[in-house]
Protein backbone atom coordinates (compact mmCIF):
# COMPACT_ATOMS: atom_id res chain seq x y z
CA UNK A 1 0.00 0.00 0.00
CA UNK A 2 0.87 3.34 -1.09
CA UNK A 3 2.16 5.74 2.24
CA UNK A 4 0.05 8.39 1.05
CA UNK A 5 -2.97 5.94 0.87
CA UNK A 6 -1.94 4.30 4.37
CA UNK A 7 -1.78 8.37 5.50
CA UNK A 8 -5.03 9.46 4.36
CA UNK A 9 -6.79 5.99 5.75
CA UNK A 10 -5.44 7.44 9.05
CA UNK A 11 -6.51 10.86 9.12
CA UNK A 12 -10.05 9.85 7.95
CA UNK A 13 -10.04 7.17 10.79
CA UNK A 14 -9.12 9.96 12.86
CA UNK A 15 -12.06 12.25 11.15
CA UNK A 16 -14.42 9.29 11.97
CA UNK A 17 -13.57 9.41 15.54
CA UNK A 18 -13.99 13.62 15.32
CA UNK A 19 -17.34 12.79 14.06
CA UNK A 20 -18.55 10.15 16.53
CA UNK A 21 -17.54 12.67 19.21
CA UNK A 22 -19.43 15.50 17.93
CA UNK A 23 -22.52 13.26 17.35
CA UNK A 24 -22.20 11.93 21.21
CA UNK A 25 -21.52 15.59 22.32
CA UNK A 26 -24.62 16.86 20.43
CA UNK A 27 -26.96 14.30 21.75
CA UNK A 28 -25.44 15.59 25.14
CA UNK A 29 -26.70 18.71 24.44
CA UNK A 30 -30.18 17.81 23.39
CA UNK A 31 -30.18 15.96 26.75
CA UNK A 32 -29.24 19.24 28.69
CA UNK A 33 -31.81 20.94 26.82
CA UNK A 34 -34.63 18.82 27.55
CA UNK A 35 -34.18 18.43 31.03
CA UNK A 36 -33.10 22.88 31.21
CA UNK A 37 -29.73 21.89 32.69
CA UNK A 38 -27.51 24.52 31.52
CA UNK A 39 -24.07 23.03 32.77
CA UNK A 40 -24.39 20.31 30.62
CA UNK A 41 -25.43 22.71 27.76
CA UNK A 42 -22.60 24.78 28.20
CA UNK A 43 -19.82 22.07 28.52
CA UNK A 44 -21.30 20.20 25.12
CA UNK A 45 -20.93 23.61 23.69
CA UNK A 46 -17.44 24.32 24.60
CA UNK A 47 -17.06 20.54 23.37
CA UNK A 48 -18.48 21.16 20.15
CA UNK A 49 -15.99 23.98 19.73
CA UNK A 50 -12.69 21.91 20.57
CA UNK A 51 -14.09 18.99 18.26
CA UNK A 52 -15.13 21.37 15.20
CA UNK A 53 -11.82 23.10 15.12
CA UNK A 54 -10.09 19.44 15.39
CA UNK A 55 -12.06 17.83 12.41
CA UNK A 56 -11.32 21.14 10.50
CA UNK A 57 -8.01 20.71 11.24
CA UNK A 58 -8.22 16.67 9.95
CA UNK A 59 -10.29 17.89 7.02
CA UNK A 60 -7.38 20.21 5.67
CA UNK A 61 -5.61 17.44 6.11
CA UNK A 62 -7.37 14.93 4.08
CA UNK A 63 -7.73 17.62 1.27
CA UNK A 64 -3.67 17.64 0.59
CA UNK A 65 -3.10 14.41 1.00
CA UNK A 66 -5.88 13.71 -1.57
CA UNK A 67 -4.44 16.40 -3.84
CA UNK A 68 -1.40 15.03 -3.50
CA UNK A 69 -2.48 11.49 -4.26
CA UNK A 70 -4.43 13.31 -7.04
CA UNK A 71 -1.15 14.65 -9.01
CA UNK A 72 -0.37 10.97 -10.16
CA UNK A 73 -3.82 9.98 -11.55
CA UNK A 74 -4.34 13.05 -14.06
CA UNK A 75 -6.69 13.83 -11.89
CA UNK A 76 -7.54 18.15 -11.99
CA UNK A 77 -6.39 18.59 -7.99
CA UNK A 78 -8.86 20.93 -7.82
CA UNK A 79 -11.78 19.35 -8.62
CA UNK A 80 -10.54 16.08 -6.62
CA UNK A 81 -12.98 14.58 -4.29
CA UNK A 82 -12.36 11.44 -2.55
CA UNK A 83 -14.59 9.45 -4.73
CA UNK A 84 -13.11 10.10 -7.77
CA UNK A 85 -9.74 9.10 -6.13
CA UNK A 86 -11.24 5.56 -4.61
CA UNK A 87 -12.17 5.07 -8.30
CA UNK A 88 -8.65 5.06 -9.46
CA UNK A 89 -7.06 2.89 -5.85
CA UNK A 90 -6.08 -0.55 -5.91
CA UNK A 91 -9.14 -2.82 -4.61
CA UNK A 92 -8.26 -3.85 -1.31
CA UNK A 93 -7.55 0.38 -0.34
CA UNK A 94 -10.27 1.16 -2.03
CA UNK A 95 -12.76 -1.23 -0.64
CA UNK A 96 -11.53 0.36 3.03
CA UNK A 97 -12.28 4.10 1.51
CA UNK A 98 -15.22 3.42 0.33
CA UNK A 99 -16.35 2.36 3.52
CA UNK A 100 -14.80 4.94 5.62
CA UNK A 101 -16.23 7.55 3.47
CA UNK A 102 -19.84 5.94 3.79
CA UNK A 103 -18.89 5.68 7.49
CA UNK A 104 -18.41 9.77 7.18
CA UNK A 105 -21.32 10.27 4.89
CA UNK A 106 -23.84 8.66 7.17
CA UNK A 107 -22.31 10.49 10.53
CA UNK A 108 -22.22 14.36 9.29
CA UNK A 109 -26.03 13.25 7.90
CA UNK A 110 -27.16 11.93 12.04
CA UNK A 111 -24.67 15.43 12.64
CA UNK A 112 -27.14 17.45 10.63
CA UNK A 113 -30.20 15.79 12.27
CA UNK A 114 -29.30 16.05 15.77
CA UNK A 115 -28.17 19.72 15.27
CA UNK A 116 -31.74 20.30 13.64
CA UNK A 117 -33.42 18.86 16.78
CA UNK A 118 -31.38 20.72 18.93
CA UNK A 119 -32.10 23.97 17.12
CA UNK A 120 -35.86 23.40 17.32
CA UNK A 121 -35.38 22.78 21.18
CA UNK A 122 -33.58 26.04 22.00
CA UNK A 123 -35.89 28.00 19.43
CA UNK A 124 -38.76 26.38 21.24
CA UNK A 125 -37.31 27.62 24.77
CA UNK A 126 -36.90 30.80 23.93
CA UNK A 127 -40.16 31.52 22.47
CA UNK A 128 -41.57 30.25 26.27
CA UNK A 129 -39.16 32.39 27.45
CA UNK A 130 -40.37 35.56 25.58
CA UNK A 131 -43.52 34.61 26.24
CA UNK A 132 -43.12 34.35 29.75
CA UNK A 133 -41.58 37.49 30.19
CA UNK A 134 -44.50 39.10 28.32
CA UNK A 135 -46.68 37.68 30.67
CA UNK A 136 -44.86 38.85 34.07
CA UNK A 137 -44.18 42.15 32.53
CA UNK A 138 -47.37 43.05 30.80
CA UNK A 139 -45.64 44.35 27.98
CA UNK A 140 -47.21 41.62 24.92
CA UNK A 141 -49.99 42.90 22.84
CA UNK A 142 -52.65 44.90 24.58
CA UNK A 143 -56.35 42.87 24.45
CA UNK A 144 -57.68 45.36 26.69
CA UNK A 145 -60.67 45.04 29.05
CA UNK A 146 -64.67 45.51 28.29
CA UNK A 147 -65.19 49.03 29.83
CA UNK A 148 -69.00 50.18 31.22
CA UNK A 149 -70.26 50.96 27.84
CA UNK A 150 -69.53 47.49 26.87
CA UNK A 151 -66.54 48.11 24.26
CA UNK A 152 -63.53 47.07 24.57
CA UNK A 153 -61.24 49.38 26.34
CA UNK A 154 -57.96 49.71 25.35
CA UNK A 155 -56.28 52.14 27.53
CA UNK A 156 -56.56 50.44 30.51
CA UNK A 157 -53.68 49.35 32.77
CA UNK A 158 -51.91 46.08 31.48
CA UNK A 159 -51.69 43.20 33.48
CA UNK A 160 -48.59 42.91 35.19
CA UNK A 161 -47.09 40.33 37.46
CA UNK A 162 -44.02 42.50 38.07
CA UNK A 163 -43.84 45.79 39.80
CA UNK A 164 -42.80 48.36 37.47
CA UNK A 165 -41.73 51.26 40.03
CA UNK A 166 -39.82 53.58 38.51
Amino acid sequence: MKPEILELVEIIQLEVGAFEALLETLTREQVGLVTQDIGVVEEAVATQQTLVERARALEAARVKIVERLSEGQEIDPEAVTLRALIERVADPEAQQLREMREQLLALQEDIRRVNQHNSALVKQSMKYVDKSLQILTGSGPSTGVYGQSGKVDAKSVPRTVMNQVA
